[in-house]
């Protein structure tokens, strides 16, 4: 709502203060985690988190193969905001088990619609967080996406980084 933006509008200037003496962090000027979770948990009632796709490409024909989901946020005062701005907040909020599940539904549903327009299924890959991969609805989520959606699950791809099965190595066998 307007209002809340306006209260976000006032705060920023003694927040910049703050974030002033604090420096940056990465480069990247730091908010601290609790105005960012705020921020973030709100994001997803006001449609600011936008899925945009990659595509991918077969190098030796050149054909579209699919693509890859990105995700922004779109911030109503600090613009598009890149993941490495607010998925750690993600990450230690818990927050980022929604929003994974969000990706997931907007990627699937996207490769139905490709699959209708092209005639034929073009993957879409998805980045999954650690903190997904050990849940016990994971399977049952993704099941559900691929089902609702149409999608073949041949064409859901999902990325897991190498840390994130390091970190987990003891449920890798």
């Amino acid at each position: 709502p307007a209002h809340e933006v306006a209260d976000q509008q006032a705060v920023r200037p003694l927040v910049a203060k703050v974030e002033a003496r604090q420096g940056k962090v990465d480069g990247v000027p730091h908010v601290p985690i609790i105005l960012r979770a705020a921020d973030l948990r709100r994001a997803r009632v006001n449609d600011e988190i936008e899925v945009l796709y990659q595509p991918v490409v077969e190098l030796a024909t050149g054909q579209v193969i699919g693509a890859e989901a990105l995700v922004r946020w779109n911030h109503p005062i600090d613009g598009v905001l890149y993941p490495d701005q607010w998925l750690p907040v993600a990450e230690e909020t818990g927050l980022i088990v929604p929003l994974t599940y969000f990706v997931l539904r907007e990627a699937c549903q996207q490769a139905a619609a490709w699959t209708a327009l092209f005639g034929r299924p073009l993957g879409v890959s998805v980045n999954i967080s650690s903190k997904l991969f050990v849940r016990d609805d994971f399977v049952d989520e993704v099941e559900y996406t691929l089902a609702t959606s149409g999608v073949q699950p041949g064409v859901l791809r999902l990325e897991i980084t190498e840390s994130a099965l390091m970190s987990h190595s003891d449920v890798v066998h």
